[in-house]
């Protein structure tokens, strides 16, 4: 039989052939919650072109780091500036399992992406905010009246 011979893959896709893996092991819950590496590979997924990508990191998430884990939460909210509508979407639907209840920053950045952002994050920031806002929190009710509001016309 002829003996088959595999090219070895180059660095970029050792790197991302990697990243796959550790989303993988993560989504089953088999990384170590809170390594370092795990949460850094995983976020880097929420940048993926695919969108099933990005909905399996926004899963895997939670399970390889604690709630309120400001690593975590400085890697979202910097995503939240990517030019990809995706990777926006992806990094304000984390930051709903990820952001403590009640995260002030966390529900501020979400508040200026109401305001801001296209219709599909727009609406991924306001579930993100139902998770995170306490009921009542400062400027909550006021900037989803006012979407309200726009979206009636008025």
């Amino acid at each position: 039989l002829p003996q088959t011979h595999s090219l070895p893959l180059g660095r970029a896709e050792q790197n991302g052939a990697q990243r796959m893996q550790v989303l993988l092991k993560a989504r089953r819950g088999l990384v170590e919650r809170g390594s370092r590496e795990a949460i850094i590979q995983v976020c880097s997924c929420l940048e993926h072109p695919e969108r099933y990508v990005r909905g399996a990191a926004v899963e895997a998430l939670p399970k390889v780091c604690q709630r309120g884990d400001r690593e975590a939460i400085s890697t979202l909210l910097a995503l939240l500036q990517n030019a990809q509508d995706g990777t926006r979407d992806a990094a304000v639907e984390a930051l709903g399992v990820v952001a403590l209840k009640g995260d002030v920053e966390t529900v501020n950045k979400l508040l200026s992406m109401i305001k801001t952002a296209n219709n599909a994050t727009r609406a991924s920031a306001i579930l993100a905010l139902h998770k995170v806002a306490d009921r009542g929190q400062a400027g909550v009710v006021e900037m989803l009246m006012v979407v309200a509001g726009s979206e009636d016309g008025g």
